[in-house]
Order: C-alpha cells, then sequence, then structure tokens
C-alpha cells in the first residue's frame, strides 16, 4: 500500500511541483532577492522572542491585557511573515500578497500600543471592530487623519518613524488590491498564470517571471519588520545585551555595502544551495548588487496593477 502522500502526488503532482518551482526560482536573478528575505527572516527567528520580552517587561506598569497584546501582535506579525516566505517560495503569490497585509497590520498596531500603552484601555474586550478599537489603531480621530492628509500615511501605520510608516503604506495599498477571495484582475496577475505551466500543480499555476518581480515587493516587508522592531526595543523596552546586538545588526545591515551584510548574504545563499558569489561580484561589478528581474521603466505601468506609473508606485519605496 503507497503512502498517503505519494498517493495525493500522483494526483495532484503538489509536492513535485512545488520543488520543480523553487529549484527554478533559484536559478532565477531573484534568488538575490530571495536570498535578503532570508537574512533578515532569520534576524526575526534569531531575535523576536528576546524584543517581546524586552517590550513585555517595560510594559509591566501598564498591565497584564498590555503584555499579552504586544507579544501577540508581534507573534501574529512573525507567523504571517513566515507565511510570506513559504508561499513566495511555492509562487502563490497572491496569497503571500495577503500574509504580507496581515504582517503589516500587526506590526502597526503593536508600534501604536508600544508608543501610547493608554490605548490598551481599548482592548479589554478585544474586539477589534468596535469603533474605539478603530479610532485607536486603525483610522484616528479628524484631528489626526487632518495632520495625515498628503503625507502618504495611513493612519494604522503613523506610531512608525515617518518613512517605515510611508513604505508601509504603499505596500499595504498594493496588497490591498490583491483580494485572495475575489474576482479582481490584479489577483490573477499577480504572480499566477491563467493557464498551466511547467510548474502547474492541480491547485496552482505558477509562473517564474511574475513570481520574481513579486518577490521584490516581499522583501521590504521583513527588512521594515526588522528595524521597526529594533526602534521598539531600542526606545521603549528593557535594554539587555541581546536586543541590542539585534539593534547594532540592523544599522549594520542596512548599509549592504558593509562587509558584515555581504558575509551573511553569503551564508544565506550557501543555505539555499547557491554560488556564494553572485556573477556581478565574480566579474567585478558592484559588490552585492544583483538585478531582482527584468528592469522596469520608472515612466511604464507598475507590474502591480495600481495603473500608476512605477516611479509613483513599488519604484518609490524608501525605507531608511
Amino acid at each position: 500500500m503507497s503512502h498517503p502522500s505519494a498517493q495525493f502526488e500522483s494526483v495532484t503532482h503538489t509536492f513535485s511541483a512545488d520543488a520543480k518551482f523553487f529549484d527554478a526560482l533559484m536559478a532565477h536573478p531573484s534568488s538575490e532577492a530571495f536570498a535578503e528575505m532570508s537574512v533578515w527572516y532569520t534576524w526575526l527567528q534569531k531575535y523576536l522572542n528576546d524584543i517581546q520580552e524586552s517590550l513585555a517587561e517595560a510594559g509591566e506598569p501598564h498591565g497584564e491585557t498590555y503584555k499579552i497584546w504586544v507579544v501577540s501582535m508581534l507573534g501574529g506579525m512573525a507567523q504571517a511573515l513566515s507565511m510570506v516566505m513559504y508561499l513566495s517560495a511555492r509562487g502563490i503569490i497572491h496569497e503571500a500578497a495577503a500574509a504580507g497585509r496581515r504582517a503589516l497590520e500587526f506590526l502597526g498596531i503593536a508600534s501604536h500600543l508600544v508608543a501610547d500603552p493608554a490605548k490598551a484601555e481599548f482592548l479589554s474586550h478585544g474586539d477589534e471592530e468596535s469603533k474605539l478599537f478603530r479610532k485607536a489603531f486603525l483610522s484616528g480621530s479628524l484631528r489626526e487623519q487632518e495632520e495625515l492628509k498628503g503625507s502618504g500615511i495611513k493612519f494604522r501605520f503613523a506610531a512608525m518613524e515617518p518613512k517605515t510608516a510611508k513604505a508601509c503604506t504603499t505596500l499595504w495599498g498594493i496588497f490591498s488590491r490583491c483580494n485572495v477571495h475575489g474576482e479582481s484582475p490584479a489577483v490573477l496577475a499577480f504572480g499566477t498564470s491563467l493557464i498551466p505551466t511547467e510548474h502547474s500543480c492541480a491547485f496552482c499555476n505558477r509562473s517564474i517571471d511574475a513570481t520574481a518581480k513579486a518577490i521584490v515587493l516581499y522583501r521590504p516587508i521583513l527588512e521594515i519588520a526588522a528595524i521597526e522592531l529594533a526602534s521598539l526595543a531600542g526606545r521603549f523596552g528593557v535594554p539587555n545585551q541581546r536586543v541590542k546586538e539585534a539593534g547594532a545588526c540592523v544599522l549594520v545591515w542596512l548599509d549592504k555595502q558593509d562587509p558584515r551584510w555581504l558575509e551573511r548574504m553569503d551564508c544565506a545563499r550557501a543555505d539555499l544551495g547557491l554560488p556564494s558569489t553572485p556573477p556581478e561580484r565574480a566579474n567585478g561589478g558592484e559588490a552585492g548588487v544583483r538585478r531582482a528581474s527584468p528592469r522596469i521603466g520608472r515612466n511604464e505601468p507598475c507590474f502591480c496593477g495600481s495603473g500608476k506609473k512605477y516611479k509613483h508606485c513599488c519604484g518609490n519605496l524608501t525605507i531608511h
């Protein structure tokens, strides 16, 4: 009698399609972007618990509800980012977009709460649909909305540093257009194919080229999370050696020419079975630079389906 997994594979070809797709993705120039995502994801796995404990300890005076929500929101963010990694590695890009949106939402709530612990009073009933909750974390007051006009920042991210908040707002807007359960053409265009491809299984027609373009949107999410977590712990948490180490890594790694960043990238490539040195560096080009997908003209329509020019949409994601 065959194993259930083998029987399932014989009908759907799911497992072999996953493996073939990932191998093809790693052979594509976009593997460099995925390697960057892996570096930041490894950072998150290593330091998340330390940051949660630092913020929870600092939140002792604000009560148990505050601590539970801070830890839970950051945990939810990490789980959503795990799904971004898992789904993008398999070319299920529209659902990865939904996970990315949720990660940003969790991070936005945590940032508001840590920056203003008094907002914990709106959490006692755990009702995310209440008017008080929405006003405190999602929409803001009329005065706060007026202050944000023209800033390119949604209130749900307004507790972050302005550049980070603006990048989160842009990404959240892009991902919001890719409703997994909707009928929008943007969903169909976002990483999937209307016809079977060599990487298709019974559940999904996957496109390497479309996935490569979409990955440039997922790379910033993990970097944003690291920047904001390090900032929250540094400003509001109880300092300790691990938190300081986490913050130092972020500061160093934001310089993509720093030898320590290049070393981490070499480690990530090794973990993914990729050559340790990208062709550009091997040929004497600029260190650490490799195009993740074909160049998009700044005046061309953005590939995300927004209808805007690339330079006014995904090409304008400035994080730091």
